[in-house]
């Protein structure tokens, strides 16, 4: 008897620490994961308009009134994307005033990029296009300096992190954003399984 329950507990242990591992830390495991990657990104972004104002360098220019990005800084980001220092694949990137005036942006995810709520091709383009949502996390990392938030379709249920930062001594904002995968379906998947698994064991 003693036997038998040793056994029916050390079982209940193994199940139990199986479950944890791979349905409970899944979602923290993956979001840490994505969120370093994402940050990398924005280190960069952050790092190469830092430089560019240290060197006196002009980032932007106002035509009537409108901000636009100097083509020099424009192929400096394409030359950065190009030879990998700037990851940009996955990726939704752009670059702002601290007003929250959109300079530049790339989006370079399978599907809509939800801080612009739109698609584009793939490349460094003028952020002429802009949203409500995108100009309210403009401004709100300008105050605030750096930004993490999370945003999800009301209509396909997708999410996306969004991480932000100032740049250039406070004159500029980086955006960067992600996809994240169905974690609380894929959760809901292994929660299954893991009861056919207690019943075999």
């Amino acid at each position: 008897y003693k036997l038998m329950a040793f056994v029916f507990l050390l079982c209940i242990v193994i199940i139990g620490t199986v479950y944890v591992l791979s349905v409970v830390m899944l979602e923290p495991a993956y979001n840490s994961r994505v969120r370093q990657d994402l940050s990398a990104t924005l280190d960069t972004l952050t790092d190469i308009v830092d430089e560019a104002s240290e060197q006196g360098s002009l980032i932007s220019y106002y035509w009537r009134g409108q901000p636009y990005v100097r083509e020099d800084f424009r192929d400096l980001l394409n030359q950065k994307a190009l030879d990998g220092t700037l990851q940009s694949s996955g990726r939704c990137i752009e670059i702002s005033t601290s007003s929250g005036q959109s300079l530049i942006r790339s989006e370079a995810l399978p599907g809509i990029c939800l801080v612009h709520s739109s698609k584009v091709q793939f490349g460094v383009q003028d952020g002429t296009i802009t949203s409500e949502l995108a100009t309210r996390l403009r401004l709100q990392t300008a105050v605030q300096g750096q930004l993490e938030q999370i945003l999800q379709s009301s209509s396909t249920g997708s999410r996306q992190l969004v991480m932000g930062r100032t740049a250039g001594n406070g004159e500029y904002v980086v955006l960067v954003s992600t996809d994240l995968e169905r974690i609380p379906q894929a959760m809901a998947v292994l929660t299954g399984q893991m009861s056919w698994v207690s019943l075999l064991v």
